[in-house]
């Protein structure tokens, strides 16, 4: 099964989350060669933290009819949650994010494989 994992304002001691989502709710799209799955945010309110941030996100204005939610493909089916935006944003968002994978080098960064190892000793 695909992972999902979460890795926005966390880290290893704080506890990242691994979302067990089905892949009937991501929309798939590649961009500059990455892979990225997008799903509207009422699909993604599936843990305890999950509602919290939504709660926050809700306070910025952003309807959750109206905003998405962007992961990543770090590694062969290894997607990690990147970040949330408004369906007028989303393309712009998700050329940022190809942008960032490229920049920090992820197909070589030792630092996301340690932190996938991580998080599947955690499951």
């Amino acid at each position: 099964m695909t992972t999902y994992i979460d890795i926005t304002g966390s880290n290893i001691k704080t506890g990242p989350w691994i979302h067990k989502v089905s892949t009937k709710a991501f929309t798939f799209k590649t961009v500059n060669g990455i892979r990225f799955a997008i799903t509207e945010n009422n699909y993604y309110l599936d843990t305890k933290a999950d509602k919290i941030r939504y709660q926050f996100m809700s306070c910025a204005g952003c309807s959750w009819k109206h905003s998405y939610v962007i992961y990543m493909e770090v590694r062969p089916n290894v997607f990690v949650y990147f970040i949330q935006c408004t369906e007028y944003d989303l393309d712009m968002r998700i050329k940022q994010c190809s942008d960032v994978y490229h920049n920090y080098d992820y197909p070589n960064n030792f630092e996301v494989d340690a932190y996938i190892n991580q998080l599947q000793r955690k499951v």
